[in-house]
């Protein structure tokens, strides 16, 4: 008997246009004819969003907005980050985490959002999260911007002296994934009623934030279920790469944990709270977590967090506010703003209905 690990309702008419995938109870990933749709996730191909067939772009439109209403999560293949690239990077990143403790917080609070986070164990929800990470922000150098921009101040990066190529393999992947990623916010874009450069022209001059995680073996926590407790991004759109193994897991909006399948091929794309602002709930901003599968392994991934200027409106959309029930239900307030009160930790016993 199969047991479906995760739930999208697609529309019908644009069965052809998507893959779906289920588990069984051995674990073992397999693919269904088109027909079986119900309790499946959707995994999007991006060349039909590059196609000169207009109905092809639309339809792929509606299915990543269908599944971002639904979930919050979709799987793209053919997304064109080269996997060289991402494998330099892990490649990189191992080796700096595995540098003694006290080289690597030399690079740790020089800048926020900037260089190496190591493991806290003072969470303000008491469960500490067991990952460190390396925070890289836009590469361009600010000091050519034009100086009539009037943005807020980005900080620059630092790299670590100790791996070579580091800054270069770092920097060459974020460029990746920052451009490749572009059609998807096109594609969220039209799903909202807007034109199809509104959400990366919001983007432009925002400080997105390229991640590197390393959730680390579970050898002291001999309670701990997760590397990641549950958390919402507070961010407009996050792409994850280099997954290395399974854990990802999303909350339903009836409140239950269900497993993101763990397929190489393609990347994860996550809605966060600023695209569920602006959309007026239209897309949502699911609930998830990183539980722990194999407690003395380390798991490795890279989310791309796209961030909206921060000086800018995240106001509910007129259209978005059409299509949902013609009320705007979240304020109007800049992305700064927006981080400010975000919420970072959900509590554990709490549903996410909304």
């Amino acid at each position: 008997m199969f047991k479906y690990i995760l739930t999208i309702i697609l529309n019908i008419t644009n069965a052809q246009q998507f893959e779906v995938i289920k588990t069984n109870e051995k674990n073992e990933t397999e693919y269904p004819s088109v027909n079986e749709q119900q309790d499946q996730i959707a995994v999007l191909d991006l060349e039909d969003f590059f196609s000169n067939d207009e109905e092809k772009q639309k339809n792929f439109a509606n299915q990543l907005g269908n599944s971002l209403h639904t979930t919050g999560f979709v799987l793209i293949k053919n997304h064109q980050i080269p996997q060289d690239k991402i494998d330099k990077v892990n490649e990189s990143a191992s080796a700096f985490f595995s540098l003694p403790l006290e080289i690597k917080q030399q690079y740790s609070g020089v800048a926020m959002n900037r260089g190496y986070k190591g493991f806290d164990p003072e969470r303000q929800d008491k469960i500490a999260d067991l990952q460190e990470y390396w925070h890289v922000g836009p590469i361009n150098d600010l000091s050519k911007l034009p100086s009539q921009i009037d943005i807020p101040e980005i900080q620059k990066n630092i790299w670590p002296s100790e791996i070579a190529s580091f800054e270069s393999n770092f920097s060459s992947l974020y460029e990746e994934i920052a451009g490749k990623g572009q059609p998807i916010l096109e594609a969220c874009s039209l799903y909202m009623g807007k034109e199809k450069t509104f959400l990366s022209d919001l983007t432009h001059h925002g400080d997105s934030v390229m991640r590197v995680i390393h959730y680390m073996p579970n050898e002291t926590q001999a309670n701990q279920t997760t590397w990641k407790a549950a958390h919402k991004d507070p961010n407009l759109l996050t792409l994850i790469v280099g997954i290395s193994k399974e854990g990802l897991e999303i909350q339903t909006r009836d409140g239950q944990w269900v497993a993101v399948p763990y397929r190489p091929d393609t990347i994860v794309v996550s809605a966060s709270n600023m695209l569920e602002n602006l959309s007026n709930g239209l897309i949502r901003s699911a609930p998830h977590r990183v539980a722990i599968k194999e407690s003395k392994t380390s798991r490795f991934s890279i989310p791309f967090f796209y961030h909206v200027q921060r000086n800018l409106s995240i106001a509910p959309q007129p259209e978005s506010i059409l299509k949902t029930d013609g009320t705007p239900h979240y304020p109007d307030q800049t992305a700064e703003e927006a981080l400010k009160n975000h919420q970072w930790f959900i509590p554990t016993n709490r549903s996410q209905n909304s």
